[in-house]
């Protein structure tokens, strides 16, 4: 198992899609680590020991616009909000030790239904997807015969995805392995095209470990960045075209070991958290080319 910095628990732990705003209560609650959880809804973040997930990276969950649990997961297993499986929710092929294991997107059109997004350590088991319906049970939920179905490989352990409120669709985007290759699935109204938007930009993740670190995209949607962990020692970052799914201009920034990525909420700065070793958080300023480190946090 990896070790990593648990300083900031967005950055290490959990997988959400980025957004313009989170004024809606969709990731107030988060379940994580080895049982442990917290409750953002009364203001002040609240502990809860219930969850079920027992990984050190890689789970996702999701709530209702009031802050309500509807489902979580670690990737091989899917809770709804009583804490029980979900009908058919074993056996997801998302990796126990995957960076980014897991992704949840709310289909734009269809209420209660989602698609789960999954990546594993292994990369030849690919990016898949398996669709849940929170209708189905009494709202007790189920993953429907659309299970673990194979959209990419190999991929790497980085997975993400960006809302476009304009016009109501959402980028799903990982990089493929041994490759400068970055892979976007678009979700509409219709559903999930599983004709992928490919770019070839920046470095080739050719070292062992290179697959092993986020990946994440900036709340406006313009900027995407991407750590290889061991052997890459870098971070790059880029400018991602929302309408197109297109990827462009990579800077690069070499640092040790970097693994957790965030963005601050007005889009100027990069987060970046290390592991292997010596664990450092780090402040960059992105509002121009010339990135700098403005800060070592830790």
């Amino acid at each position: 198992m990896r070790h990593h910095i648990r300083i900031i628990f967005a950055i290490i732990y959990l997988n959400f899609l980025s957004a313009p705003s989170f004024a809606q209560k969709e990731s107030n609650v988060w379940y994580f680590g080895y049982g442990a959880g917290l409750d953002f809804n009364s203001g002040t973040p609240v502990a809860l020991n219930n969850g079920k997930v027992n990984v050190g990276e890689g789970s996702s969950t999701i709530c209702d616009n009031n802050g309500n649990l509807i489902f979580y997961t670690d990737g091989n297993n899917v809770w709804n909000k009583d804490h029980e499986y979900l009908e058919n929710g074993r056996g997801i092929l998302g990796g126990l030790s995957s960076t980014q294991a897991t992704l949840i997107v709310p289909h734009p059109s269809s209420p209660g239904l989602f698609y789960l997004f999954t990546t594993n350590e292994n990369p030849h088991i690919g990016l898949r997807y398996s669709v849940i319906d929170m209708n189905a049970n009494a709202g007790k939920g189920k993953i429907t015969l659309e299970k673990n179905i194979l959209l990419h490989s190999p991929v790497t352990e980085k997975l993400t995805g960006i809302i476009n409120y304009k016009n109501n669709e959402t980028w799903v985007m990982t990089h493929e392995w041994n490759s400068d290759k970055f892979i976007a699935f678009n979700i509409t109204n219709a559903g999930l095209n599983p004709t992928p938007v490919i770019s070839q930009e920046g470095t080739i993740l050719d070292c062992s470990n290179c697959n092993i670190g986020y990946m994440k995209f900036s709340p406006d949607g313009k900027k995407l960045a991407l750590a290889a962990n061991w052997g890459g020692d870098f971070v790059e970052i880029y400018d991602f075209n929302v309408l197109t799914g297109i990827i462009s201009k990579a800077t690069k920034l070499n640092i040790e070991n970097p693994y957790g990525l965030e963005f601050s909420p007005d889009n100027s700065k990069l987060y970046v958290s290390t592991e292997n070793g010596a664990h450092h958080l780090f402040q960059y300023d992105i509002t121009d080319r010339n990135i700098s480190t403005t800060e070592e946090i830790i």
